[in-house]
């Protein structure tokens, strides 16, 4: 069974391969921020490991003991020392920091406006001073404060197996570490891996789990990802390198934290077990399915129409020109010509998006009332039957509809499989019929579809009963 990781830098993953000897084990996460999102508990709570956590911020807290109603949640910062301190929350953001220069650069450089409360201060031992069990780890996440939880450790009475911290400076990596690692290791704990984000550090009783950490993750820890915002928004940030002004590079980076994290909200919303969430989703995925299917009607009805026009208009061309070498078009074809509907002019092309716009308003409300979602997707499927073959005969206008296509996810695999079954289940005797409404205005042939369909649904109700 793969491990799925919900860590931002794979943490998870390295603790998992030291630790999953250890069954329905213990941690303590300090900075503990989200109950999925960069979470490095997540995975072993799904594993029936439980702990505490350790959160400032009144929403996480709140989230967390949502999310881990059989946890303990203490929503108080830790230092060197009791008492109280200000800490500069940032909104939907992992970077809450209790140090005023790190809150100051994000405002200025992110463009962050954080907010100041007035949170309790436990030290480690005082905080953790009653334990049901041994701690298999400890993570340090304080975004810049990691000395002073460190200094309000009693190193004698609370031994994890395995420390890690952060050893870089607030979304930077340049390492600041040097402050707080003389406290491991005189505690007699010993540096094993560095991921370029987190020390790890293993107690000198417990040397038997070096091992673990002599590579990084690869591809035999069978490990996945649970959910990819964080990798993702380091691609985002990656960006910043096409930018030349440092201001604006910045920005962009600002910008692609707040993107990942609104990403990261709606993820979470979505794995909610609320029935009514599922029953949301579900309508809100069959109302945007149908929306994409009549968007992309409506895109390969102007590239045709597109088309048609400029072919027509290279036919008359032609026929002027042959007309000039001649000096007589023939006969026959201006009677053919007589006895096809006319032309639609150029204003009346050039309206027919306001036409549209003006009928759809009039039927709008009334449209919502009666029109289920599973008929709208009916129609929007018999339409692209009527389409599909006249844009595979023609490769230039192929080319263009595939791009368009290619513009929605998902879309072009949901129209092969519409076409596929349309093929498997369509009497042949339709085909032929269809040839012979090629003049009828849309909406007439619209309306013979639909009563096709009802026919054939009716004959196959009578069939069955």
């Amino acid at each position: 069974m793969s491990f799925a990781s919900y860590a931002q830098n794979l943490e998870d993953v390295m603790l998992w391969r030291a630790l999953k000897h250890v069954r329905n084990g213990f941690y303590v996460d300090v900075g503990a921020q989200h109950p999925v999102v960069d979470s490095v508990s997540k995975a072993f709570y799904e594993r029936g490991w439980r702990g505490i956590h350790i959160e400032p911020v009144p929403h996480y807290a709140d989230l967390l003991r949502k999310d881990r109603p059989d946890e303990t949640v203490m929503q108080i910062a830790l230092g060197a020392a009791e008492g109280v301190l200000e800490l500069n929350v940032i909104p939907h953001t992992g970077l809450s920091t209790a140090v005023d220069a790190y809150a100051e650069r994000h405002r200025v450089e992110l463009g962050y406006q954080p907010r100041r409360i007035t949170v309790p201060v436990l030290t480690l031992k005082s905080a953790l001073q009653s334990l049901p069990q041994d701690v298999h780890w400890l993570k340090i996440d304080v975004e810049g404060f990691e000395e002073q939880v460190l200094k309000g450790w009693d190193s004698s009475c609370f031994r994890p197996w395995v420390i890690l911290v952060e050893a870089t400076l607030p979304n930077s990596p340049k390492t600041d570490y040097a402050g707080w690692d003389p406290i491991l290791t005189n505690a007699n704990y010993r540096f094993v891996y560095f991921d370029g984000l987190n020390r790890f550090y293993i107690a000198e009783e417990h040397e038997e789990l070096r091992e673990a950490f002599s590579c990084p993750p690869n591809i035999f820890d069978d490990a996945v990802l649970a959910l990819p915002t964080s990798w993702l928004s380091r691609g985002l940030i990656a960006l910043r390198g096409t930018t030349r002004d440092e201001s604006e590079d910045r920005r962009l980076q600002g910008s692609a934290e707040k993107l990942r994290h609104a990403i990261d909200a709606v993820l979470y919303k979505a794995r909610l077990p609320d029935p009514d969430v599922k029953a949301l989703v579900k309508s809100d995925r069959e109302r945007r399915y149908a929306d994409e299917l009549q968007s992309a009607a409506d895109r390969l009805r102007d590239a045709i129409d597109a088309v048609r026009s400029e072919t027509e208009a290279t036919k008359a061309a032609s026929a002027m020109d042959v007309e000039k070498a001649d000096g007589q078009r023939p006969m026959n074809d201006r009677q053919e010509q007589e006895h096809l509907p006319p032309e639609p002019t150029s204003s009346w092309r050039i309206s027919k998006l306001s036409r549209w716009t003006s009928a759809a308003r009039r039927h709008l409300s009334h449209s919502l009332r009666i029109i289920p979602v599973g008929l709208i997707r009916a129609q929007g499927k018999a339409l692209m039957w009527q389409l599909v073959p006249f844009v595979v005969r023609r490769p230039r206008l192929m080319r263009t509809v595939r791009r368009m296509v290619g513009m929605v996810p998902g879309l072009e695999h949901r129209l092969r499989r519409i076409m596929l079954a349309k093929s498997e289940h369509t009497p042949q005797v339709v085909q032929p019929m269809l040839k012979e409404l090629r003049h009828l205005a849309p909406r007439g042939i619209r309306i013979y579809t639909a009563m096709t369909h009802a026919v054939e649904a009716s004959t196959d109700n009578a069939h069955r009963h």
